[in-house]
């Protein structure tokens, strides 16, 4: 049995655990094929997390109602609205307790470990605090104290077992683990999924040579055009925002708010995943032409060559709203369904494989081309 445990910044990226890798996960727990360990901190820092998101999220929307209930509208409209208003403040408080319980709900059905914060721990985490002890670099660093919970808290899991799977993204909670004998660190659940190991479990239940030979015929038969979702993933990257030195804005980052229509488009066969129950997961990147806009120093502007000057709008007194054409690299992966039950391997891949249905499961990463 694989024994988990896995950081709060794993959770952050999916807070509702409904990507494949997820999904992949609950399957192993719902098996018994794994045991998913969830410490008190983990648990509490998610939570917190996640009511601080919701309420911000709700609280924009009262303002927004509000806002424009001040305006120009007839009394009819006012009214409506002022319904709206207090439906969204009646709602309130279900969402937040929603949005607090929800990771303890799914820990139940995937047959989690919840772990309390026992007073040994907490002691030791403590003095790891006072005297900078691992996972910590120097002493009474106040942001380090969860790291510091968490680490005893894996200490004390791996006690009760031989190899402890720790996934996390936190750089020196992750380097403090990777030290210890019998713990071993992955920096996405992706990864872990992917070990040979788990593969072959998740496989236990399916026909493995199946799912090679599908991938086999899917290399053979298969290009971008054969998923017709991928036409789709300029929806995918509306609004998001892609990040490098040369864009001339303080955080140098622009946000999407056109595009064009993916091209070289390349799937990555080799790197493809099976996540039983006949879900397939596969890479893909291709290139997108878009328009983004950011945020630009008035001065700096004009310090530009004529012939290089973006489109601008004004945005206050400092800044204009510039906007540029921009070639960005996409890195994500697609999932789809295999009737595996079916297949026999006689090439006619459209009557086992249901390309229109198939999903992009993750946007993994956008990259500027440097021209």
């Amino acid at each position: 049995m694989f024994e988990i445990l896995i950081d709060t910044n794993i959770y952050r990226k999916d807070p509702v655990q409904s990507g494949l890798p997820f999904k992949a996960l609950a399957r192993l727990c719902k098996a018994k094929a794994a045991r998913l360990h969830i410490p008190y901190i983990v648990l509490r820092e998610f939570q917190t997390q996640q009511v601080d998101i919701y309420q911000k999220e709700m609280q924009a929307t009262l303002r927004g109602v509000t806002n424009v209930v001040g305006k120009r509208l007839s009394n009819q409209v006012k009214s409506k609205l002022e319904e709206v208003k207090g439906a969204v403040e009646a709602v309130m408080p279900a969402v937040i307790s929603d949005a607090a319980n929800g990771i303890a709900k799914w820990a139940e059905e995937v047959h989690a470990v919840l772990h309390p914060l026992g007073p040994e721990d907490a002691k030791l985490a403590m003095e790891a605090y006072f005297n900078g002890q691992l996972p910590l670099k120097e002493p009474k660093v106040r942001k380090d104290i969860p790291d510091a919970f968490l680490f005893q808290s894996a200490l004390t899991i791996l006690r009760s077992t031989t190899t402890l799977y720790v996934i996390s993204e936190d750089g020196a909670f992750s380097e403090a683990a990777a030290t210890v004998n019998g713990i071993r660190v992955l920096k996405s659940l992706n990864d872990f999924i992917e070990l040979p190991e788990v593969q072959a479990a998740l496989q236990k239940q399916d026909d493995a040579e199946k799912i090679a030979l599908v991938i086999k015929e899917l290399m053979e038969f298969t290009d971008g055009s054969s998923f017709p979702i991928l036409h789709s993933l300029g929806e995918k990257v509306l609004w998001k925002k892609i990040r490098s030195r040369s864009i001339p804005d303080d955080n140098h980052e622009a946000t999407i708010r056109m595009f064009g229509d993916p091209e070289n488009i390349k799937l990555e066969f080799t790197e493809a995943a099976y996540y039983g129950d006949g879900q397939l997961g596969l890479p893909f990147s291709c290139t997108m032409n878009v328009s983004a806009f950011y945020y630009m120093y008035k001065s700096d502007f004009y310090a530009l060559n004529e012939d290089t000057m973006p489109s601008v709008s004004d945005h206050n007194d400092h800044y204009f709203e510039a906007e540029s054409e921009f070639e960005i690299l996409i890195h994500g992966a697609i999932s789809f369904y295999v009737k595996l039950d079916e297949f026999a391997g006689d090439k006619n891949l459209e009557e086992y494989v249901d390309f229109d249905a198939a999903e992009i499961d993750e946007i993994d990463r956008l990259e500027l081309v440097e021209s």
